[in-house]
């Protein structure tokens, strides 16, 4: 009988403890329910249209027409504070709608090799962290967002609340912003339809000698992704070379 009402005892401390978790869980579910559909894009003001004056009327002449090759020295930081230094190789096509990327250590050692072209990936070669599909289409994403200009359809132009010119572009699954902060900077925030902030990205360098079209070469870029993703990227131009 003592056994049997330790038994009664246990069960139903765990069926408490179950009560109070599944009831927690729900708490951080529904608050994490409201904070999503809270979320509220930044205001567009239509009735102003610097954009013209400086990168046509859809901001897509700060991205880069043609095939390129970048390189950057790359530093990431990943959860938890993890760093490393990288140099990291893009061959960038606007007209064929594609990427080669390969990461290397500083020394040379290739750690990343691999090509998107048409919505199709190929992994050349990847060595742990950098071998999982996973890692490579989310790196072809990245790359994507900041060398190209948005797919997708233009919402509307216009000015945010601090008077900064703005591109609102709409895909099948983001909404992506591109602000223009200089005649020599931009930025590109990326959220989800939920209208929550995913990534940013901060560029600044200087218009291309040869091009009379607003681009802005790359020579810095930081990506940073939200705390959910947890990571962030700060780039530094090596070399960049227009292959036609």
């Amino acid at each position: 009988m003592f056994f049997i009402k330790i038994l009664i005892k246990c069960c139903i401390a765990n069926a408490f403890i179950s009560y109070r978790s599944s009831h927690f869980a729900m708490i951080g579910i529904l608050s994490v329910l409201i904070f999503s559909s809270c979320a509220v894009l930044p205001h567009v003001y239509q009735e102003k249209q610097p954009v013209k004056k400086l990168f046509k009327n859809d901001c897509s002449l700060v991205f880069a027409k043609g095939d390129w090759q970048f390189v950057h020295s790359i530093e990431a930081v990943m959860k938890g504070g993890y760093k490393s230094s990288l140099l990291g190789v893009c061959n960038i096509s606007s007209s064929t709608n594609s990427i080669r990327c390969v990461m290397m250590t500083i020394e040379g050692f290739v750690l990343f090799d691999a090509e998107f072209h048409n919505d199709n990936l190929t992994i050349k070669r990847g060595i742990a962290p950098f071998d999982s599909r996973a890692f490579a289409m989310g790196l072809m994403n990245d790359i994507r967002l900041i060398f190209f200009k948005p797919t997708g359809k233009l919402l509307k132009t216009g000015t945010l609340e601090n008077g900064l010119p703005v591109c609102r572009y709409e895909t099948k699954t983001k909404i992506i912003d591109i602000v223009i902060l200089s005649p020599h900077s931009f930025e590109i925030a990326e959220y989800n339809k939920n209208y929550r902030l995913l990534k940013k990205v901060n560029i600044e360098g200087q218009r291309y000698k040869n091009m009379d079209d607003g681009f802005i070469m790359p020579d810095k870029i930081v990506l940073k992704a939200n705390r959910q993703l947890g990571y962030s990227l700060y780039m530094d131009i090596v070399q960049a070379e227009k292959k036609r």
